[in-house]
């Protein structure tokens, strides 16, 4: 990804990775997630908030069911509200429609 970055093939990138190869926390204790980023970093925010409001981004969510993706579609959720300037409801019934019109995806796994 960083590579394609370099080349210019895309135009942002913003990872997260909550542990290290061995399986422990990075930065010390502290986890970094994504779904932090999408909320904290301003021009990741924006950015997010544009494609899905203005240019109808898809959003395609892998990995853990059990907090992660309730996690990720909670920021999505605020992102969406605070695009909208609206209740959480509208939000909601936003981020709702874009399930069903299959622009929010997910491929997420239990243990």
């Amino acid at each position: 990804m960083k590579d394609l970055k370099a080349k210019g093939i895309i135009s942002q990138l913003h990872t997260a990775f909550s542990r290290d190869a061995a399986g422990q926390a990075t930065n010390g204790n502290r986890r970094k997630y994504v779904q932090d980023i999408m909320l904290h970093d301003f021009d990741c925010l924006s950015r997010v908030e544009d494609l899905i409001l203005k240019h109808n981004a898809s959003i395609f969510v892998c990995g853990d069911g059990n907090a992660m993706a309730k996690d990720v579609v909670a920021a999505i959720t605020k992102i969406v509200k605070h695009g909208l300037n609206e209740e959480e409801e509208s939000a909601k019934a936003y981020v709702s429609k874009m399930k069903a019109d299959e622009r929010y995806l997910v491929d997420i796994w239990t243990s």
